[in-house]
């Protein structure tokens, strides 16, 4: 049903307003970012305070890493990769348009990670 009621409010834009929109998008997916970097911030010194282990400053920054990368997964990415969304985004956007907004994602994805075997 959201799908259909944003295809019906995508035919009535303009291609202007459609370029602000992807602009209120990306500005919309920093908001969230900085909520969940909060969010994980806290919740890492909490973890690190109480977790009755004793983590040296290069083991905190990975406890906070580990917290960003999954709140961000969770938040973020799990949604703007779905593929419903990613299609029906897709299909109302320019190329242009499409890169803007992999490019806001992509600066939120962890690096991959090398296999060690």
């Amino acid at each position: 049903m959201d799908e259909l009621e944003w295809r019906r409010v995508d035919a009535a834009t303009t291609a202007e307003a459609r370029d602000v929109a992807v602009d209120e998008l990306i500005e919309l997916v920093g908001a969230i970012d900085s909520i969940v970097t909060a969010q994980a911030l806290a919740d890492s010194r909490y973890f690190v305070a109480t977790c009755g282990q004793r983590f040296d400053a290069t083991s905190a920054e990975t406890v906070l890493n580990t917290m960003i990368a999954a709140y961000r997964l969770q938040y973020i990415l799990s949604g703007a990769r779905h593929p419903n969304f990613a299609g029906a985004l897709a299909s109302m956007t320019t190329d242009a348009q499409q890169r803007r907004i992999h490019a806001a994602l992509a600066a939120l994805a962890p690096p991959p990670m090398l296999n060690a075997a």
